[in-house]
């Protein structure tokens, strides 16, 4: 179709609101010299206007009549449609367009959109003016140029391969000069991920050359089958500096509509009507794109938004609400669209007690307050409401903007609360006389907490003394750590020195009775750490009688004389299965509360060791008694007894009848469950005045008894020993003990540097031997160094105070065997073999 540029354009207006329909017409009529506009009332009268007469442009809106606008595209041929919409249809006025729709507008909240409408129309008249002179120019060549290199657009013209032969001054907008794109296919201005799309899915005809062609967009084939019309492309178009790893920044969003038509005015030549070529032009649509993008989410905003909205005409009509609101109130859009804000809050009471929003809308200014509203189910409820108006920029109010939150669970709390508040009230007059006539039982309890604060402060004292103990076991386990390291020269050094004298001299037997004090003093250790529980509980057969005498030989020296203490043992008494300790401690603790229950300190401590048997009658009084033999230690006392009260609380931890300061309350609870842990029983039997008597049954274990060697071998050899330890006087003792030994000893007392040396030399040792407690690098720490230089080198850990070291810690570390101080040659040289022939011992 040829335009005449002097000729009226003519318009159809096809939209279902009356208003905008004459407001449209009034507009056209303003300009009539340049535009005539035909008002179609229905999607029919359209469709037939358009097949009987000469229309230019159609605008449409996008469902008229329950219609679809792109359903005209079929009948419109070269007719450009314009479709108008909401901005909630965004997604459809974008498919519209890549469909074959020249353009969209959106309607605001009132007519100024028609303006705007009346310039795309113009926008697209012009297009195809310049269309039809750039196919059928009648022009001279000056004249044309002029034209086309001023056009804003870029117009380009291709060859049937794709390749460039001719671009307008507009390609500058892209970063290029019209001349260097000549002879470059079409592709190198569209991004790489969009060609894809616009490309045709086969190659150009047989008749064509295949070799080193590229494949040309589809809209150009499009061409040779005599096409006339081809929908708009969207793409992206890439701009001179852009780069395939800088994104989409210098990217154009453009529209590629071909305008290369089969005729024979077109692009075609001879009388076999040869394709010789397209003709294009892309126009820059990113402002549109960005619009879009923003539009949309504006749109998303409002409608995914957690308040309820409304957007009403300035005269109170809804225009749109929100899907939030639509849940809350029941209503479906169709049953709000284009009715009165007022059908929200129709049943307002009588005394009105909740605004309308006729009146709130008259007031034609922000207006924020409660308000009754009612459901489309007749329910009302409470909402806060916020009205503002939307002002256009002369100042004329042309939407209301409402948005609302359901308050009515808020209401009712407050209801609630104000009715608890009244019970409140007449609750505090009550209580306040059950006070008045309580007051006798308010100074009993006022008593009862005075009491509970004195038990409270007793707890506090007991606690802070159960701290003292602690204290003391930590001073006492650190003691006995530094007490093994001075008994380890001692030991080593009167050993060789004994070793070194002949059996029958005199100063031999003296140098062996040092020997056992020292082995004396290693026991009395072990004692000390057992009373800080910082030692491992081994339970193994013990015989009772032996602990009996040692704690009773202990006592007598501590006693005062007027009191006497009195045994009963039955010497074939076997063995029960306990750690030593253990017992040690429970005949101690027995013991001595005996002793201190002495009035006067005068009396007698019977302590009785015999085998008897539980019979089935006598187990089922007490649960961890079952029927068999056992071995019953009996501690009594001729002291003041207690009452039923006292025995009901001895053993709990705290419990203590004596005054502050001369006891802490936790040995016989210490007792108790060194009994029970161990599967016995413990019996008290005591009257006020009639002294005290503790029965405690051990299961009975027939064991065979274990022969000690009566000599013990020292153990030798000539491997090579690497020796550690800060204390230089335990070193150079256990060197010289070593070499007497027969071994090649290396010693070093700085942790650092014997782990420098062993890096050095690590080949030149067949065990290691390390102190464990060492500035530095500690025992434990230095031999997993070791092993990760050396794995399969072995080695020994010594201890003063092995009971913070368990058999998986030694396993972590990679040690062999841990041996405590104070050390004696015996032990020393059967461990060292032991290791070296992969032989562990337990020590």
């Amino acid at each position: 179709m040829e335009y005449n540029i002097y000729k009226r354009i003519r318009l159809l207006f096809l939209a279902d609101e009356k208003e905008h329909q004459d407001a449209f017409e009034k507009i056209v009529n303003a300009e009539k010299e340049k535009y005539d506009c035909v008002i179609a009332e229905s999607f029919e009268k359209a469709r037939e206007i358009i097949q009987n007469d000469t229309i230019d442009v159609v605008i449409c809106s996008c469902f008229p009549g329950n219609k679809s606008a792109i359903d005209l595209l079929p009948i419109l041929s070269e007719i450009p449609l314009i479709v108008v919409g909401e901005f909630e249809h965004i997604d459809y006025l974008i498919k519209a367009v890549k469909t074959g729709a020249y353009d969209y507008v959106i309607k605001d909240s009132g007519l100024s959109y028609l303006k705007g409408l009346l310039l795309t129309v113009s926008k697209v008249i012009s297009e195809k003016k310049v269309r039809e002179i750039a196919v059928n120019s009648c022009l001279d060549e000056v004249q044309y140029r002029n034209i086309v290199q001023n056009i804003p657009d870029i117009i380009y013209r291709i060859d049937p391969d794709g390749y460039f032969t001719f671009v307008n001054q507009a390609i500058r907008v892209m970063g290029y000069n019209p001349e260097e794109l000549i002879g470059k296919h079409f592709k190198v201005i569209i991004h790489p991920d969009d060609f894809t799309h616009i490309c045709r899915e086969e190659y150009l005809s047989t008749n064509a050359k295949k070799t080193n062609k590229e494949e040309s967009p589809r809209f150009f084939n499009e061409r040779r089958r005599g096409s006339r019309r081809t929908a708009g492309l969207e793409v992206r178009l890439i701009c001179k500096s852009w780069k395939q790893d800088s994104g989409d920044s210098d990217i154009i969003i453009g529209s590629v509509i071909s305008f290369g038509e089969i005729s024979a005015q077109g692009e075609y030549r001879g009388k076999e009507n040869m394709f010789i070529g397209t003709v294009g032009i892309i126009h820059d649509i990113t402002h549109r794109k960005k619009a879009e993008a923003l539009l949309r989410k504006m749109y998303e905003a409002v409608d995914q938004s957690p308040i309820s909205t409304i957007i009403t005409n300035s005269e109170g009509y809804i225009e749109y609400v929100n899907p939030l609101f639509l849940r809350k109130s029941g209503y479906s859009p169709p049953e709000l669209q284009g009715k009165h804000i007022g059908i929200l809050n129709p049943a307002q009471n009588s005394k009105g007690d909740s605004p309308d929003y006729t009146r709130i809308l008259a007031l034609k200014k922000k207006w924020s307050g409660e308000m009754i509203s009612t459901k489309k189910s007749g329910e009302r409820y409470w909402e806060s409401v916020i009205i503002s108006p939307i002002i256009d920029p002369d100042a004329r109010v042309t939407n209301y903007l409402i948005i609302k939150m359901d308050i009515t669970k808020q209401k009712l709390a407050q209801v609630t609360l104000q009715k608890a508040y009244n019970e409140l009230d007449i609750k505090v007059a009550e209580r306040t006389k059950e006070l008045s006539d309580a007051n006798l039982t308010l100074r009993k309890e006022i008593e009862e907490r005075n009491q509970m604060e004195e038990e409270k402060a007793n707890l506090e004292l007991r606690l802070e003394q159960a701290k003292k103990l602690e204290t003391l076991g930590t001073l006492a386990g650190g003691i006995a750590h530094d007490f093994n390291n001075l008994l380890t020269p001692i030991l080593g050094f009167t050993e060789m020195v004994q070793d070194d004298l002949p059996r029958e001299s005199s100063s031999y037997d003296k140098l062996s009775t040092v020997i056992e004090t020292v082995n004396c003093a290693k026991d009395l250790i072990k004692q000390i750490l057992t009373f800080s529980r910082r030692i491992e509980q081994n339970p193994e057969p013990v015989k009772v009688q032996y602990i009996i005498k040692e704690v009773l030989k202990l006592l007598r020296t501590t006693t005062p004389e007027t009191i006497l203490f009195r045994e009963d043992i039955d010497p074939s008494c076997g063995p029960i299965l306990i750690d030593p300790a253990q017992i040690y401690q429970v005949i101690h603790n027995l013991c001595n509360n005996a002793i201190l229950a002495m009035e006067k300190n005068t009396g007698v401590v019977t302590v009785k060791l015999s085998k008897v048997e539980c019979d089935e009658e006598f187990a089922r009084k007490y649960q961890n008694l079952k029927q068999g033999t056992y071995i019953e230690l009996e501690i009594a006392d001729t002291g003041h007894g207690m009452d039923q009260n006292t025995m009901d609380h001895i053993f709990e931890p705290f419990f203590t009848t004596r005054a502050v300061g001369q006891g802490t309350g936790l040995g016989l609870s210490v007792v108790h469950g060194i009994v029970k842990s161990n599967h016995g029983e413990i019996i008290v039997q005591s009257k006020p005045g009639k002294g005290t008597q503790f029965h405690i049954y051990f299961p009975y274990k027939e064991l065979p008894a274990q022969e000690k060697s009566s000599t013990r071998e020292i153990h030798r050899g000539n491997e090579r020993i690497l020796f550690i330890d800060d204390e230089e006087t335990i070193a150079a003792m256990i060197q010289e003990l070593l070499e007497r030994l027969g071994y090649e000893v290396t010693v070093s007392t700085n942790s650092n540097d014997a782990l420098t040396l062993f890096h050095e030399k690590y080949n030149d040792f067949d065990l290691v031997i390390t102190d464990q407690i060492m500035p530095g690098i500690i025992g434990e720490q230095l031999a997993k160094e070791f092993i990760n230089i050396r794995s399969d080198i072995p080695i020994i850990l010594l201890t003063g105070f092995i009971g913070e070291i368990s058999k998986q810690r030694l396993k972590k570390f990679g040690i062999r065997e841990c041996i405590l101080k104070p050390i004696d040659s015996y032990t020393l040289s059967k461990t060292i073999r032991g290791v070296l022939e992969n032989k562990h011992l337990d020590n």
